[in-house]
């Protein structure tokens, strides 16, 4: 599994040539931006995209970039590994895959089933569903058969991650 930014940026470049995505600059060492150029779309023309390195898709909401990071002209996410739901492109590294704006690895009407909701991993799903207003999230939520506790808390972890937290933001400089 990979763990660093350093990690993550050796298998991009190692595998441009199949992957056919190019590393043009990746920003000084603190920083979480990088500049990328995709020939993957149907034309075969060159796409340059302002991209967030991250170790998991799920920091997107973690680091709160759902609520800056467009702001800061960031296009895309280049990831480790894809466990969550996004409204942007992500490039999952491990799996040499992208993912379309709100693509996720597993169905999310799997997240029904109280037993996957209820791991970690399918609580951050299903809390990144919910900010990325996934209609089967949506009806998942409004169910009548959904406790109304567990709709209270899944309602105010959205409130959570929708808002700045305090202290230093990720540097996307």
């Amino acid at each position: 599994m990979l763990r660093t930014r350093r990690e993550i940026l050796s298998v991009l470049r190692t595998s441009q040539e199949e992957t056919k995505i190019k590393l043009l600059a990746t920003g000084p060492q603190h920083s979480s931006r990088i500049t990328i150029e995709s020939t993957r779309q149907k034309d075969d023309e060159p796409v340059t995209l302002k991209a967030a390195l991250l170790i998991r898709s799920s920091d997107w909401y973690r680091y709160r970039l759902n609520v800056f990071g467009k702001l800061a002209g960031i296009e895309s996410i280049v990831c480790a590994i894809h466990d969550s739901c996004v409204d942007i492109q992500v490039w999952c590294v491990e799996d040499a895959k992208a993912y379309e704006p709100g693509e996720t690895v597993i169905p999310l009407t799997s997240l029904r089933d109280p037993k996957v909701r209820g791991t970690k991993y399918g609580s951050l799903l299903f809390t990144a569903a919910l900010l990325c207003s996934k209609q089967e999230a949506l009806d998942i939520l409004n169910d009548d058969s959904f406790p109304i506790s567990t709709r209270y808390r899944y309602e105010a972890k959205v409130r959570y991650y929708a808002n700045l937290k305090r202290g230093t933001k990720l540097s996307l400089a």
